[in-house]
């Protein structure tokens, strides 16, 4: 960058040159983290400019509520695949302790059913949906 400081005396601003191949970009800034360390409380959707942004907006908290839970749920199939093989390949204690895992694995894919299920309800009554 370049400034011309000539004029710095003066009511009007000084003047700064830009190179002619610069070009300029838009800062996408983060909203900052809630410090309320993940205490459940009921939080609005912010205000919207038109319907279409909000449709939008809502569509996306909703695509990404779904690949989240989408990702939990197919890391605990890989598990469950991982245990299932193990318990295959290996002979008396130690297939009863990979089957023993995989049916906790079992379980654990049930309760995280039920989770996504609530939250799911939590994230529709932020969306008024």
């Amino acid at each position: 960058m370049d400034f011309n400081f000539s004029n710095a005396g003066q009511a009007n601003p000084p003047s700064v040159t830009r190179p002619a191949n610069t070009s300029r970009t838009a800062r996408v800034t983060r909203p900052s983290q809630n410090p309320d360390n993940g205490r459940n409380e009921q939080i609005s959707p912010p205000s919207f400019r038109t319907k279409d942004d909000y449709e939008h907006a809502k569509d996306a908290a909703f695509k990404r509520f779904d690949s989240e839970w989408d990702a939990r749920k197919k890391a605990l199939e890989r598990a469950k695949d991982y245990y299932d093989y193990q318990a295959d390949h290996s002979n008396g204690a130690a297939k009863d302790q990979w089957k023993a895992k995989k049916e906790q694995t079992d379980r654990q894919m049930d309760e995280l059913d039920d989770q996504k299920d609530a939250a799911k309800d939590v994230l529709k009554k932020k969306w008024n949906d």
